[in-house]
């Protein structure tokens, strides 16, 4: 290989990186600008999960979903993740939630794609 072709090769991959360093701020751009635009950051959130859909509440907004929509649900020691997207998840924390049925556990839906009555805050 000559100089100059290496020359070349060096400009084109220095091309290449900032090309994706660009792309990389301009999503941390977008992301910071939802991040500013939300109205419900700091907001008291509350899950309801009942036989019917699951819903969140908070004092500026509030969303229903039919378990139909749930794309994955998953959990570890501390939290459940309900997956509406693969880049969309509702996480909350298993010490807060509150249920009806105190027997119950919330496995991936029991089995079922409805659980039981609950509050989660």
């Amino acid at each position: 290989m000559t100089f100059w072709a290496l020359v070349l090769l060096v400009i084109v991959l220095a091309a290449l990186v900032a090309a994706v360093r660009k792309d990389q701020k301009r999503e941390e751009q977008a992301a910071d600008d939802i991040w500013a635009r939300w109205p419900d950051k700091g907001a008291a959130l509350v899950f309801y999960i009942s036989p019917e859909d699951f819903r969140y509440q908070t004092p500026v907004s509030a969303c229903r979903y039919h378990y139909s929509v749930l794309r994955d649900l998953l959990e570890d020691d501390a939290y459940y993740f309900l997956f509406i997207s693969k880049a969309w998840a509702y996480v909350l924390k298993k010490a807060n939630c509150k249920w009806k049925d105190k027997v119950y556990q919330f496995s991936p839906l029991n089995g079922s794609r409805r659980p039981p009555s609950g509050t989660m805050r």
